[in-house]
C-alpha cells in the first residue's frame, strides 16, 4: 500500500480559507471583514492523503472479503 498526497481542493494547497463576514450593515452598503481560518478539509496541511494498492494487494483484499475478482 502506498500513501499518496494530493493538494487540497478546498484551499488550493495553502492550508487556509478566507471567509468574509459582515461587520456593519447600513441600508444596502455594508462593511465586511476578511478572516482567515484553518482549512477544515486538510486541517491546515495543504494536502489530503489517500491509499493506493497494487493489483496483487487489491486481489488479496477482494479474496479476503469473499468477493470475486472476475468481472
Amino acid at each position: 500500500m502506498n500513501v499518496m498526497q494530493v493538494f487540497c481542493g478546498n484551499c488550493a494547497g495553502t492550508g487556509k480559507m478566507t471567509n468574509w463576514k459582515v461587520v456593519d450593515s447600513n441600508d444596502n452598503m455594508g462593511t465586511m471583514k476578511r478572516e482567515e481560518t484553518v482549512c477544515c478539509a486538510c486541517n491546515g496541511k495543504g494536502y489530503t492523503e489517500y491509499a493506493t494498492f497494487t493489483l496483487e494487494e487489491a486481489k488479496a483484499i477482494l479474496k479476503h472479503c469473499g468477493l470475486s475478482t472476475e468481472s
